[in-house]
């Protein structure tokens, strides 16, 4: 937000010290000023940046006055100071020395963490080692122990504030099995072809309706994840490079089927029958599964996760994290297709040819090369070879044109190996 230095100085009862001052100020305790631009005539404007939390208060010249006045230590004028009374008070903590001391790590007084907290219009109150502190309502912010130790540090000064290891903790956390047995399955499945995808947990219809829904369309709680999965395996297929290809994913997730029950179930979704992976799980899982729906050549199958038994007791996770890979966004642009057809020497291997096709065409090769037909006729000397090939980029939408360049590089390339372009 933009504020006029010469107006957050009108609230004080004495000139302010500088802007630049009044900047470094605020930034030392936990505002970011952005940018400081001159005016003429002495004054300025100060881009500060309000967070969230502090939009009910702040987000005013006032506001922002008050600010200044409690990390300067510098007074305002009467009429523009927070006075809070045990009966005007929105809120009230209770707390001790001891507890701000340890949550900060500083050995804070009862009357040190007092000036503190008036500085901000909080009014303390004290009884032997217990505090109380009235909230004025202008700080929506502060609501437990944990805001006024926050509250503290910041006029204190983070900066000073000296590094500690935190505390051990007293008794290792247990895995719980349903955690355990999630991944044994994601590793079974990931070894076997499948892709792990995360559907929306809220949908147009369920039991379980939210009381303030974001959409229309993300109006409940899911009661399965089967319709999901349905339509994305579908819209998969559609995309893939080819009609046969073998599309397999499955989602690990919860489910709402009544209002007082929340169950975590497995989805297996494919465009192949998925009779072979269920006889896997027999053995892997000591778990009998039934009957797959087959919707039009669409398989799916979802049961909950209880049926499958852990394989075993070992809580150790390590094998189920391949360090090696990289996270890599997938692009939101579209791709374009391309195929090519090659006449090479019998007795070629096609693996040579996708070598020198993937070298040729660059870092825009998104997919491929795909090997879809091969053929040599009988006596003859060479073998025909389809490819094709698929182009994106993850920061722009390609045109056809960049594309039909990478290809002429592609057949430069092939056409130097000896091989001719159909």
């Amino acid at each position: 937000m933009i504020f006029n230095y010469r107006e957050i100085e009108k609230y004080f009862a004495g000139p302010l010290p500088g802007v630049t001052t009044v900047s470094e100020a605020l930034i030392r305790h936990a505002f970011e000023v952005e940018e400081v631009t001159e005016l003429g005539d002495g004054d300025f404007t100060m881009d500060v940046k309000i967070l969230p939390d502090r939009a009910s208060d702040a987000k005013s010249p006032l506001g922002l006055a008050r600010e200044v006045s409690a990390v300067l230590e510098l007074p305002l004028k009467a009429e523009y100071k927070i006075i809070t009374t045990k009966d005007t008070a929105r809120a009230t903590i209770n707390f001790s020395a001891a507890d701000i001391s340890n949550l900060v790590g500083v050995l804070f007084s009862a009357t040190d963490i007092s000036s503190y907290l008036e500085r901000v219009g909080v009014l303390v109150e004290s009884v032997e080692e217990k505090m109380t502190a009235y909230i004025p309502s202008e700080r929506l912010d502060l609501n437990i122990k944990e805001d006024l130790a926050d509250e503290v540090a910041r006029l204190y000064g983070y900066d000073r504030v000296p590094a500690r290891a935190l505390p051990k903790v007293a008794e290792e956390p247990l895995d719980h099995p349903d955690f355990i047995l999630a991944n044994q399955l994601r590793a079974f499945l990931v070894s076997r072809g499948f892709t792990e995808v995360y559907g929306y947990t809220f949908t147009a219809t369920g039991v379980v309706s939210i009381e303030k829904p974001l959409a229309s369309d993300k109006a409940f709680l899911r009661t399965n994840l089967t319709d999901w999965m349905t339509a994305t395996l579908a819209t998969n297929i559609k995309r893939s490079l080819f009609p046969q290809t073998k599309v397999s994913m499955f989602e690990l997730g919860n489910v709402f089927p009544t209002v007082s029950t929340e169950d975590k179930r497995l989805c297996l979704a494919s465009n192949y029958d998925l009779a072979p992976i269920l006889a896997e799980f027999k053995t892997a899982f000591k778990v009998e599964l039934g009957e797959v729906a087959n919707k039009e050549g669409l398989y799916v199958m979802e049961v909950p996760i209880s049926l499958f038994l852990v394989q075993s007791e070992v809580t150790d996770l390590s094998p189920y994290i391949n360090l090696e890979v990289k996270y890599k966004p997938v692009s939101v642009y579209p791709r374009i297709v391309r195929d090519i057809a090659l006449l090479v020497p019998a007795g070629t291997e096609p693996e040579a040819v996708v070598v020198e096709i993937k070298t040729a065409a660059g870092p825009l090769l998104a997919e491929g090369p795909y090997l879809f037909d091969q053929f040599t006729k009988p006596g003859a000397e060479e073998t025909s070879l389809a490819f094709r090939l698929a182009f994106q980029s993850a920061e722009r939408t390609l045109s056809d044109a960049e594309v039909n360049l990478v290809m002429e590089n592609v057949y430069q390339a092939v056409k130097q190996k000896g091989w001719s372009v159909r």
